[in-house]
């Protein structure tokens, strides 16, 4: 049987294929949708928090825990504030599904509150949601409040 329309199949093939691919282009560009992180120094401890905020709500966890430990490392944060830090590392260790990671973590933030000279310092939400937490990823239920 002869094709009545063979060059407008050809051009209707070279649309379908440039349709996909400008799709699969833009698909690529949104998913990679990310906020700043490059955080000039001196930034307020709001700024990095927003930040790294902004990337968990996109599922960026890599992302929001490298700005969380940028500011550990750079930022003036007060002591409930680096704490807090720390506790969001563990938190995003544990979604990106590294247990090992996040247990250390939330191990080492109640060892924290194991001083009594600093633990008075320290926000009592974070070592309660610790020990949930830590007893959550090591399959035990956490208590009923």
């Amino acid at each position: 049987m002869i094709d009545p329309l063979p060059g407008a199949r050809g051009k209707l093939e070279r649309m379908k294929r440039l349709l996909l691919a400008t799709l699969a282009l833009t698909t690529v560009l949104v998913s990679c949708a990310t906020v700043n992180r490059d955080i000039p120094d001196g930034a307020a401890t709001e700024i990095y928090f927003q930040r790294a905020q902004a990337e968990t709500d996109l599922n960026h966890f890599e992302t929001a825990q490298a700005i969380f430990e940028q500011f550990l490392r750079q930022a003036d944060g007060s002591v409930e504030e680096k704490l807090s830090a720390r506790f969001e590392i563990a938190l995003l260790k544990a979604k990106q599904g590294d247990s090992t990671g996040a247990i250390k973590d939330f191990r080492a933030i109640l060892a924290d509150f194991q001083d009594v000279t600093q633990s008075a310092k320290y926000p009592a939400w974070i070592k309660v949601l610790s020990e949930n937490k830590l007893l959550d990823l090591q399959g035990f239920p956490p208590p009923k409040t």
